[in-house]
Formats: structure tokens, sequence, C-alpha cells
């Protein structure tokens, strides 16, 4: 519920989501409004929510736009965005064969738990527990937690997705020294 970000696991459950307003207002001041030419915020704010509630699933993003009602460049624009600003992470697809890697779909994951929430409404760690997001959330934090663990590596290995075409899914798959670790 509370994510990652450093200073956030000592505050007050009655703060965390002024806390939480706080960081994203500068967010959208600063790295969106201030070096973007993004002039009315309140559709990309809409856009970063639909992002939170699509963390840990495959991203079409032919599609994202036509879902909600943007132009596709544009979604594809703001999705580089909020990669480029720590906000977003795709892991590729695995498939033994690199060419067919490009061609899947990347999954998506929101870098931080805790904004996901805020921008999900999610109130308090109780609220959490019925959500219908709360798998996903743990999947992402899970995510993140690895991969932060990963970078301290010497060399860091790949991390992938693999999807079967009846559904069948391995959330993380981890390519080391020629070998794959699945998770």
């Amino acid at each position: 519920w509370r994510g990652g970000m450093p200073g956030y696991q000592d505050v007050p459950n009655e703060h965390f989501h002024s806390r939480v307003a706080s960081y994203l207002e500068t967010y959208i001041a600063r790295d969106v409004r201030a070096t973007n030419d993004i002039e009315n915020v309140e559709p990309f704010v809409h856009f970063v929510g639909i992002m939170a509630a699509l963390t840990a699933q495959e991203i079409n993003q032919d599609q994202l736009g036509r879902e909600i009602d943007i132009a596709g460049a544009t979604a594809k624009k703001w999705l580089a965005l909020l990669t480029q600003s720590y906000q977003w992470r795709s892991i590729p697809a695995y498939h033994g064969n690199a060419i067919k890697r490009i061609a899947k779909k990347h999954k998506g994951y929101f870098t931080d738990t805790g904004l996901a929430c805020y921008l999900q409404f999610i109130s308090t760690p109780t609220a959490l527990l019925s959500h219908p997001l709360r798998g996903a959330l743990f999947e992402t934090y899970m995510a993140n937690t690895i991969q932060a663990l990963l970078g301290a590596l010497s060399f860091e290995p790949q991390l992938y997705h693999w999807r079967s075409n009846g559904g069948a899914e391995v959330d993380l798959v981890i390519s080391f020294d020629n070998k794959l670790y699945p998770i």
C-alpha cells in the first residue's frame, strides 16, 4: 500500500495520501509541464491513473489511445514520458527467437505501488485487501523489488515475462548466464 519511495515508510497513515498528492503535484509541475508541451494536465493525470490500473498487464500501445479516447500517438508519447521519468517500466515478452520478442506485447509495471494505490483511490491498507487490483499491485511490488535486487549485481540479468496462447503465464523470467529462472 505504501510502495517503496524513500521517506514514505514513517509517514502516519492519515498523512500518507497528502504526501503522495504533493509528490504527484510536484511531478506534474516540474517533470511534465516544465519539460514537455502538455498544456492541459488533466488528461495526462487521467492517463497516469489508467496506467496505474493497468500495472502488471500486457500493454497494447496501439489500442491504449482508443480505450481512453486520446490519439494513439499521444498515448505512446505519454507512455514514453512515464518511462523516461521512471514512473513506468516495461518488460518484454520472452521468446526463444530474439526476432519474435520484438513483436510480442510488453508487460508494464508502475514503479511505485504507493502512488498506484493513491491514483486508484485505495485509501487504507485494509481497503487494498478487498480491491480487485490487489494481486496486480502485489506482483508490481515484487517485480520492482526483484529488479532493484538484480540491479545490485555486477552484470544485470535480462527480465522477461511469458504467456502462452492459452493464458498460462510466468510473471517474471530472469535470463542470466544462458539460464532461465521463472518466477
